[in-house]
């Protein structure tokens, strides 16, 4: 079983490559396609994640449902064929129409995230579940390690080369899941499917029966909004303001998964045994809101590095909440509680997207202030600060 928890990384670790790989030709690509300037790009990106993030809102809760129904590995299975048929479409893709059209269906099946989650709660005890989604979630950061890195060498070959290295990726983690995964979930432990459960509107209601994880859970989805905003404009803001590359990208984003998985990897347990759950939370939101505001403001490409080895450690907050909220349902209900997290990171990857993008393009066209062109990295530490009044919430109801 042990085996199916390494998978677990391994697959996030190659889905995270298979998005990070194509971050740095993005701006050129919808430039090209759409026939517009940097600030359009950006407009068109964010619809783009939008897109993806409106299906993953709409399925997600049903996909973790399904995953307690019939286990994780068929889900898991599926999940990954349609994401290496989405970058096969959008590495032939003719104009913008197709790109979309790809985002919609890998948004559909976009389940192997909350999945792999749930198979770390499968795998763990009370005592060692914020760890084990923290080692799980690792995967993820070193996938934003190698993945843009990957992305920006092969942005030498062609503005379509990345999403060929991006399906390749997902091929192989399909393989790898068809022939090492073992299902991780008992049928004794599996429950009957229920359609009610998987509207994502119910969810919520539902797990806000659980006082407790209800703050939480708000917590979660502020920060997660915060976070976002790396994804949503890192891309068109440092090409703006620094004048970067495809390679100046994809190293960028590198550098700052390399730490972040370094966190998520190797400080969630430590901290938590040191500081408990509560102080860890608290420092990882107090260093992510610094650190985010304070990249709106650089100047200079080496302040960049140097802020993102402190916003890095919001990895602390991801992986500890999961695991504090995770702690206080039961083990036939852990999928539908990933489920809950995949639509609440659905909600964010279709609003963020749209509020950062226009935020940046506000600014940057609208005002003519390429100067405020990191506005959104100031209003993302805002979002961090506000999600310490449910994180107390949540706690007092503990």
């Amino acid at each position: 079983m042990r085996r199916s928890l390494f998978i677990a990384f391994i697959i996030l670790m190659l889905d995270a490559m298979g998005v990070g790989i194509i971050l740095p030709v993005l701006p050129g690509l919808l430039e090209a396609l759409g026939g517009t300037s940097i600030s359009g790009a950006a407009i068109i990106g964010g619809l783009l994640l939008a897109a993806y993030g409106l299906m993953q809102f709409l399925l997600g809760p049903l996909i973790g449902n399904l995953s307690d129904r019939f286990g994780r590995r068929l889900v898991l299975l599926i999940s990954l064929v349609f994401l290496t048929l989405d970058y096969v479409l959008m590495a032939v893709s003719p104009n913008l129409f197709w790109l979309f059209l790809g985002r919609v269906l890998a948004g559909a099946a976009g389940a192997s995230y909350s999945v792999c989650l749930a198979v770390a709660a499968d795998l763990s005890r009370e005592t060692t579940r914020a760890r084990n989604i923290g080692l799980v979630s690792a995967g993820f950061g070193v996938g934003f390690v190698l993945g843009p890195a990957l992305g920006g060498l092969l942005a030498d070959f062609g503005l379509r080369a990345p999403f060929w290295g991006a399906a390749l990726l997902m091929a192989a983690a399909l393989l790898l899941c068809l022939l090492g995964f073992k299902e991780t979930l008992p049928p004794a432990l599996r429950r009957r499917f229920e359609l009610r459960r998987a509207d994502p509107l119910r969810v919520f209601v539902r797990m806000a029966r659980f006082k407790a994880v209800r703050g939480f859970l708000l917590a979660f989805f502020l920060f997660e909004m915060s976070e976002f905003v790396y994804p949503s404009v890192w891309a068109y803001f440092t090409s703006l303001r620094f004048d970067w590359s495809p390679r100046d990208i994809g190293l960028s984003i590198a550098f700052y998964g390399a730490v972040l998985a370094m966190v998520q990897g190797l400080l969630v347990q430590p901290f938590i045994r040191r500081y408990g759950e509560t102080r860890t939370v608290y420092i990882g939101l107090i260093a992510t809101a610094f650190g985010t505001a304070a990249v709106g403001l650089a100047l200079t490409s080496w302040q960049v590095y140097a802020l993102s080895t402190i916003t890095a450690l919001g990895g602390l907050v991801h992986a500890t909440l999961m695991g504090m909220a995770s702690n206080r349902v039961s083990a036939s209900e852990q999928g539908e509680l990933q489920g809950v997290f995949a639509a609440l990171l659905a909600l964010v990857s279709l609003c963020a997207p749209l509020l950062y993008t226009q935020t940046f393009s506000l600014f940057v066209e609208r005002l003519d202030r390429e100067a405020l062109s990191g506005a959104p990295f100031l209003l993302s530490g805002l979002i961090v600060i506000l999600a310490l009044l449910p994180l107390r919430w949540g706690l007092r109801a503990a």
